[in-house]
């Protein structure tokens, strides 16, 4: 675990306000943090945000045991954990079509991607663990 990237996340939370889920830059690298706080949505779909932050620390580890799905995490504290930024989401890759029309193998490339994704998500239920709703965004 890298105790000085812990550390400088540790002083942006005291510093700044920031959201459940942000994303920070140390030493050159980038990384996404989300914290053990509630996401202003009704509670009676997500009761306990701390529940489900313990549950989702604890499957990203046991998937990430299993296979290679989901994100490492590099480090974590009691109320947050950090992972790496893995590069562009799927809302990315499928907007790029449209931005780039002229291009003809990116629509190829959006498929295969998105095909790839699907086969993840299928392999995960395979192995009996429910993503819930991915959202796209979050996907990389």
């Amino acid at each position: 675990m890298n105790e000085a990237l812990l550390e400088y996340i540790d002083r942006k939370l005291n510093d700044e306000e920031l959201g459940r889920v942000f994303s920070v830059t140390f030493q050159g690298n980038e990384y996404f943090v989300k914290r053990a706080v509630g996401n202003n949505r009704s509670s009676w779909i997500k009761p306990s945000p701390r529940a489900s932050f313990d549950h989702e620390f604890y499957m990203m580890n046991f998937v990430r045991t299993q296979l290679p799905l989901a994100p490492e995490i590099v480090g974590f504290r009691e109320n947050y954990f950090v992972t790496p930024n893995y590069g562009k989401n799927l809302t990315y890759y499928g907007h790029l079509p449209q931005e780039h029309p002229e291009d003809s193998s990116l629509e190829d490339m959006a498929i295969h991607i998105f095909y790839a994704f699907g086969k993840a998500l299928g392999t995960l239920h395979d192995y009996g663990i429910a993503h819930g709703r991915p959202a796209l965004r979050d996907a990389p």
